[in-house]
């Protein structure tokens, strides 16, 4: 194999070089490594768990996709 990239996506987000922990929002929340915006407290099974209860505590409906 030549090249290959692996990441994992579950409570956190793993991969190397500490993927997870890249900023994609600058502006974004803050993350429990200290940054803000990273793929992980955006992404991460946790961040769209978060999500989706704070959207039915604001009475909001959640739709797949």
């Amino acid at each position: 194999m030549k090249n290959l990239i692996y990441i994992t996506v579950s409570t956190g987000i793993g991969g190397a070089g500490e993927i997870g922990h890249m900023t994609i929002e600058v502006d974004g929340p803050r993350c429990a490594c200290g940054n803000t915006g990273c793929l992980e407290v955006l992404a991460s099974g946790t961040a769209v768990a978060r999500e989706a209860i704070r959207r039915l505590r604001d009475g909001k409906q959640i739709h797949p996709g």
